[in-house]
């Protein structure tokens, strides 16, 4: 298992200031406590319990950096996880993870803890899928790559009803089963 003090030397948290905020602490503290010790989990990151407003705030502002400012005009929108992949420094891996707190306090703890794995499992899933075929994709220029990473982890968005994203969200909840997390998935997929 995943040591806390050793996760969050590498994971900063930014979160709201009143008791769903601690609640929402608790709830990640029980989720980093569960996860599996591999390797993924020592990559540099931030987590981020943001309001919908707060959390385009930040994302205009620091989007640019990431070439990429997610939608969270979509009131279905709970989440999000962008990650960047270094093939030259692993110590240059990052990830950023926003949860949208809005409607989190009507929420079920389990369905809380489901929508963070799920999150954190949007990043585990496509860095376990390129270091299994880690010795392909290094050989590859940017653009070739950058293709078979999308059809690795089936990251070929259509519209959020579409069959591709569904497949996507579809390897992303079996990563955060195959992490040991079936029942809050699943009270995160009822909620949905």
């Amino acid at each position: 298992m995943v040591n806390t003090a050793d996760f969050y030397k590498h994971t900063s948290v930014w979160t709201i200031t009143d008791p769903l905020g601690q609640r929402l602490m608790s709830l990640l503290d029980e989720v980093v406590e569960r996860l599996p010790d591999e390797w993924q989990f020592k990559t540099t990151g931030m987590i981020r319990f943001d309001t919908r407003q707060t959390a385009s705030e930040f994302w205009h502002q620091f989007g640019h950096q990431w070439g990429h400012v997610p939608d969270f005009s979509i009131v279905g929108r709970d989440g999000n996880c962008e990650y960047y992949f270094s093939y030259s420094n692993r110590a240059d891996d990052r990830y950023i993870i926003t949860i949208i707190v809005n409607d989190l306090d009507s929420r079920t703890d389990d369905y809380i803890k489901g929508l963070i794995v799920h999150e954190l499992s949007e990043f585990s899933y496509p860095f376990r899928m390129y270091m299994e075929n880690w010795d392909s994709l290094k050989k590859m220029k940017p653009k070739a790559r950058h293709v078979r990473e999308n059809q690795l982890t089936k990251v070929m968005y259509d519209e959020p009803e579409g069959k591709k994203y569904q497949e996507h969200e579809a390897e992303v909840n079996n990563e955060a089963i195959r992490l040991g997390f079936q029942k809050e998935i699943d009270a995160l997929e009822v909620g949905n």
